[in-house]
């Protein structure tokens, strides 16, 4: 008997045994056993990949597809009767994601990182997302679907880059700190095109005057929670701290996270925006309430299942499909081009050495990227096989990058001592 099989056999006898307790005790039972099985493959997978120095979020992915309905069929999302139960729990758990990455944004410290900076995120949002976009309009695909292959394209991972430079003991150099903080207002620009063309598919069309409503809901939006939320946080947040009830700041920002998720969703913008932009609100208060470190424990249980269940979702079958690979590839190299030019050129002045580092830094894509594939597959934006292209290139941007930047930044300290 298979992995397979003997996965397949557990899940149907528990399945059978509960349904003498009645259909809705014997679909918990059976979900429950799905998320227990997915659960533990992707914590064992992630810790393979952080024992040899890669992204964790790979090996949760990678277990995914593996326990996902196109391989051992043990996560069976294609089942109608489970379906929206993983949908909600993929759901809470980017939301609190996105909450978790928004409380390491001040606003305060954004506006330290100077011009360069932010001419590198913006040059590196614009090229890949056009590299997108024209790559698929001249493959015969619709003006939505080619925005949000661009969209895809654009977000670095600030978690994944950040850790690529610790490991490689690097992070105090002036190149780092432009790719830090490139890497977070790159994923705030990441999020307003979601949310612009996240408004246009709502719209099914593309207008001068849907974009421009878009962007305006945008703007009103941050200025009143984000911006007033901060002042309101800087101003009156301490009162946070002075509540008798245990973990007040977790309570107190968990309230706001889904608030804003919820007001977000009402305008037409994605939970995951509001999200964000709940924790860019709680961060400025971060080291006197330490949120986030009360929040990784929950991180640690429920942000899995996030990315567990969106490799499930990946169609491995369709890489037989020699067109969809190639795709795949051409997708990646498009990825890779993007960044690495894109954030080189606004800091050419630097030197090639150092310009080309920044670029190659910025390749890694991460969770946006996914959460932006995943977001246009739920509402039917792209299908399968180009979501299944979308976490390809997401892979691959983010497992070549460090070994080629290990020699670069070996080049730049060479040329630092011969100088």
């Amino acid at each position: 008997m298979t992995v397979a099989d003997a996965a397949a056999a557990t899940i149907a006898a528990v399945s059978h045994a509960a349904s003498s307790g009645g259909d809705t005790h014997a679909m918990v039972s059976k979900i429950i056993l799905q998320l227990l099985l997915a659960f533990a493959a992707a914590k064992i997978t992630g810790y393979i990949f952080e024992k040899i120095n890669q992204p964790v979020v790979i090996g949760e992915l990678l277990a995914g597809v593996i326990m996902g309905p196109y391989v051992l069929n043990v996560l069976q999302l294609n089942d109608p009767s489970m379906h929206l139960t993983f949908e909600v729990i993929a759901e809470v758990a980017v939301i609190l994601l996105l909450f978790s990455i928004g409380l390491e944004t001040k606003l305060s410290d954004m506006a330290k990182v100077g011009l360069k900076a932010f001419w590198v995120a913006l040059a590196g949002v614009v090229l890949p997302f056009a590299l997108g976009f024209f790559y698929m309009k001249i493959t015969n695909h619709n003006d939505i679907m080619s925005m949000f292959m661009g969209a895809i394209m654009v977000a670095t991972s600030v978690g994944i880059t950040a850790r690529l430079l610790k490991d490689l003991d690097f992070m105090s150099e002036e190149v780092s700190r432009i790719v830090i903080g490139a890497a977070v207002i790159d994923d705030i620009l990441g999020l307003i095109v979601l949310s612009v063309v996240s408004g246009l598919a709502e719209k099914n069309s593309i207008s001068l005057a849907a974009i421009a409503v878009t962007i305006a809901v945008i703007v009103i939006f941050l200025l009143i929670f984000t911006l007033g939320g901060v002042h309101f946080n800087k101003k009156y947040g301490y009162r946070i701290g002075k509540l008798k009830a245990r973990n007040a700041p977790l309570i107190i920002g968990s309230l706001i996270c889904f608030t804003y998720a919820v007001v977000a969703v009402q305008i037409g913008l994605a939970a995951i925006v509001g999200a964000f932009m709940a924790g860019v609100v709680m961060a400025e208060r971060e080291s006197e309430f330490e949120v986030k470190e009360k929040l990784e424990i929950l991180e640690d249980v429920l942000v899995v299942f996030f990315f567990v269940i969106m490799g499930a979702k990946v169609n491995i079958t369709a890489f037989t499909d020699p067109s969809i690979l190639f795709a795949g590839l051409i997708i990646t190299v498009l990825a890779f081009a993007g960044k690495l030019f894109g954030c080189a050129l606004p800091v050419a002045g630097m030197g090639i050495k150092k310009a080309s580092f920044i670029g190659m830094a910025m390749v890694p894509r991460g969770e946006v990227g996914i959460i932006i594939a995943a977001f246009a597959l739920s509402k039917g934006i792209i299908d399968d096989a180009f979501y299944g292209i979308a976490i390809l290139m997401v892979l691959l941007t983010t497992l070549i990058p460090p070994f080629i930047l290990g020699p670069m930044i070996k080049s730049i300290k060479r040329g630092r001592q011969n100088s």
